[in-house]
């Protein structure tokens, strides 16, 4: 009984950080998209590009963590997402120009 509800505990958790580190590292790129455009006067086609070529690579590399996943690793992918994540986001700090420009 005790694993059971040790399991159940562990999914909640799992379920609760997914949605927020999904919530927090996805919305933020709208709430951020007019800012940019304002500071530093770059289109939001072009700005819009960088989430549409995020997408595309979630779905080529789709498979893959699904796999890794089924194997069992799921929880340690998560963690690790959300680090890469967050460093990406400390990282944004620095961009002041577009790749092309």
């Amino acid at each position: 009984m005790k694993l059971v509800f040790a399991m159940k505990s562990a999914i909640w958790c799992l379920a609760i950080a997914q949605t927020l580190l999904w919530g927090s590292l996805y919305y933020l790129f709208p709430a951020m998209l007019l800012h940019w455009e304002e500071t530093f006067g770059w289109s939001r086609s072009e700005i819009s590009l960088a989430l549409t070529l995020a997408v595309a690579v979630s779905a080529i590399f789709a498979p893959w963590a699904g796999r890794i996943i089924d194997k069992g690793y799921g929880a340690l992918m998560m963690g690790l997402s959300a680090a890469a994540g967050g460093a990406i986001l400390l990282l944004l700090a620095w961009v002041d120009s577009l790749i092309n420009s």
